[in-house]
């Protein structure tokens, strides 16, 4: 007598539309993951994390899943309250970052002091003794990439002065001013103007 074991299984896009018995596995095909019921979660609740390293967020995420922003550095957690789910970027408190500190596989040069980017800089900016100001190239070429990180939460305390250099930035004839923490900011020229992604 052979004993087997029967799994639901199908698409994540039909998941949902299942209530699985307590103990109850589902598997779905396209992605590749497994759920447990508990007899009362519409589509079962995941089982383990599901981990995505990229530079763009996972499109069809479960609460719990797992996204290291290959491009930035981070780890996010997929979240979900009452009225809304999300990303959340997971940080630490307390403790130091090394220089040079690496995210996404490049090499952050830590500047705590006035500065003039250079094209292809990957800057993890520190505020904490005060404001400065970046000063972009004052020649770009169409492409040109920056890339600036509040790697200590302090931009809201101490703004970071984006200087436009002589081009324009967004199209608009004066600096920028960064005052939100832990800001993300990839700056590229694209031949008429620097535009911030």
């Amino acid at each position: 007598m052979s004993n087997e074991l029967r799994i639901k299984r199908g698409l994540e896009a039909n998941r949902s539309g299942i209530t699985p018995a307590a103990g109850e596995l589902i598997y779905t095909t396209d992605n590749k993951r497994v759920f447990i019921g508990d007899g009362s979660t519409a589509g079962g609740i995941p089982v383990g994390g599901f981990v995505t390293i990229s530079d763009t967020a996972p499109v069809s995420p479960s609460v719990g899943d797992l996204w290291w922003d290959s491009e930035y550095g981070t780890l996010n957690i997929f979240y979900q309250d009452v009225d809304s789910s999300q990303w959340v970027e997971i940080s630490a408190t307390g403790g130091t970052i090394e220089t040079p500190a690496t995210a996404g596989g490049e090499a952050y040069t830590v500047i705590t002091t006035t500065y003039t980017a250079v094209a292809g800089d990957y800057i993890l900016a520190n505020t904490t003794g005060g404001a400065f100001t970046i000063t972009l190239p004052a020649s770009p070429t169409a492409g040109d990439t920056i890339n600036i990180i509040d790697g200590f939460t302090q931009f809201s305390a101490n703004n970071l002065t984006l200087a436009r250099n002589g081009s324009t930035i967004e199209g608009l004839s004066s600096d920028i001013i960064v005052d939100v923490n832990d800001a993300k900011l990839k700056i590229i020229y694209n031949g008429t103007t620097w535009r911030i992604m």
